[in-house]
């Protein structure tokens, strides 16, 4: 493949991002990140199974403090990542009227 069929390939790529819409996360900050939401879920593992993953010491006496923080963590953290994907659904949508933080 020549040089200029390799610009002439990438423009024509290019083109295709300008819309921002579809699968094009250029420049998108509202998109949910793929590493918070699974350690999110791991932290769930712990809720369902205290103990499991040992990275908590987990006793009868403090399993109610555990589950408690961890449980804040957890909603803190997807309601970070729900509030990115409905902003992010909103730019797709050209939504101006909606309240995303609030609704997350």
């Amino acid at each position: 493949m020549a040089d200029k069929d390799i610009k002439k390939l990438t423009k024509a790529i290019e083109s295709t991002y300008v819309d921002g819409s579809g699968i094009n996360f250029i420049d998108v900050s509202n998109l949910p990140l793929r590493d918070k939401v699974i350690e999110s879920l791991e932290l769930l593992v712990e809720v369902l199974f205290p103990g499991y993953t040992g990275l908590r010491t987990i006793t009868s006496s403090n399993v109610g403090f555990v589950i408690g923080d961890i449980l804040c963590e957890v909603k803190t953290a997807l309601g970070e990542q729900v509030k990115r994907a409905l902003c992010y659904q909103c730019k797709i949508e050209d939504c101006s009227d909606c309240d995303c933080p609030a609704i997350a």
